[in-house]
């Protein structure tokens, strides 16, 4: 391919770059690997929360003949919610693809394609950092929209006029962890209502999980079942306080980005796991012209012929809405004050 005809090939359309950064092999970060969120494709830039005071109950039994008991109406309220927008760019200038090919190969198509793929993976990774935190923020009962974004971050517990349900753990001496861990479980279920649960996770901010793992109660569980316990590092996650039904994981969760820190350090939240519509991300589409009207994607690419013919601009964009559907369900973990 003659170096003239490369910045108009069919490798710099919106459909080929598109396709190459959904397939970019970035490293996911901890909450995205975990599979929480379901994909909401939307074709607006916005997203109206709606919530409501109906709950689900038991319908008391009549006479045959009788008349059926009117069923309550509910309350609705609702917020329209802006949809982040995280965008970021890179070129690709005509000295990066000159006399590049693939090695062992005299396809000069393809080296420039892996001159396009490893900018489009760099690009990529960098959007992914930011969904992680925005990720962490809905977690947290939050709707998160990244630093410096014209947006206020919202409160979902102050929106819906819920309270946010908090577990004081004691890890002074001589206290038993394992009724702590039981009252959290207790907590959640109360909360999370008839919803499908087979699991949780606890996510922990540093300080809260090196308490829990080095506190005398959480030892002696494991002394003499699972005495390798007190030999390795935990911080990928062990079980504890749970049951056949629904075990317990706690897990060391660390995610910072230059002085932005993800998550408390001496937190924790317990995060119901099961219910596919616990927690959405609502996907818009992109600003391009072709793509307005249509259902949002996780992720785009698009590029521009830079003046005078120097290169190729390549912008990526992705445009998501993290949110928990039912917030009271999450059980804010604290450590009590000594």
């Amino acid at each position: 391919m003659a170096l003239t005809d490369v910045f108009g090939s069919d490798v710099f359309s919106t459909a080929s770059l598109t396709a190459a950064i959904e397939k970019a092999p970035i490293v996911r970060s901890r909450l995205g690997e975990l599979g929480l969120f379901t994909q909401v494709p939307v074709k607006g830039t916005s997203v109206v929360l709606e919530w409501s005071n109906g709950k689900i109950g038991l319908v008391p039994t009549t006479p045959r003949g009788a008349p059926a008991p009117l069923r309550e109406r509910e309350k609705r309220s609702a917020h329209n919610a802006t949809v982040p927008h995280i965008q970021v760019e890179d070129c690709v200038l005509a000295d990066d693809i000159l006399n590049v090919r693939m090695f062992g190969s005299e396809d000069t198509e393809s080296g420039i394609m892996s001159v396009v793929n490893r900018k489009l993976a760099r690009m990529a990774q960098d959007i992914e950092a930011t969904l992680e935190y925005l990720r962490a923020g809905a977690i947290q009962g939050l709707v998160t929209y990244p630093t410096g974004s014209t947006d206020a971050n919202l409160n979902l517990y102050t929106l819906m006029g819920t309270t946010e349900v908090e577990v004081e753990f004691d890890f002074g001496t001589g206290e038993d962890v394992l009724t702590q861990v039981m009252e959290m479980v207790d907590a959640v279920l109360e909360n999370l209502g008839n919803a499908p649960i087979n699991g949780i996770k606890v996510i922990c901010g540093r300080t809260f999980f090196r308490s829990l793992i080095a506190h005398e109660s959480t030892k002696d569980a494991y002394k003499y079942q699972v005495s390798q316990f007190l030999r390795e590092d935990q911080r990928n996650g062990f079980s504890f306080g749970g049951n056949t039904t629904i075990p317990v994981t706690f897990e060391e969760y660390y995610n910072r980005l230059g002085a932005v820190t993800y998550f408390p350090a001496a937190e924790a939240r317990a995060v119901p796991l099961g219910d596919p519509n616990l927690f959405h991300v609502a996907l818009a589409p992109a600003d391009f012209v072709e793509a307005a009207g249509t259902l949002g994607q996780p992720i785009y690419s698009k590029s521009e012929e830079m003046p005078l013919g120097k290169g190729v601009l390549l912008h990526a964009q992705s445009n998501p809405l993290f949110y928990c559907t039912r917030p009271e369900a999450l059980v804010s973990c604290t450590i009590a004050e000594s």
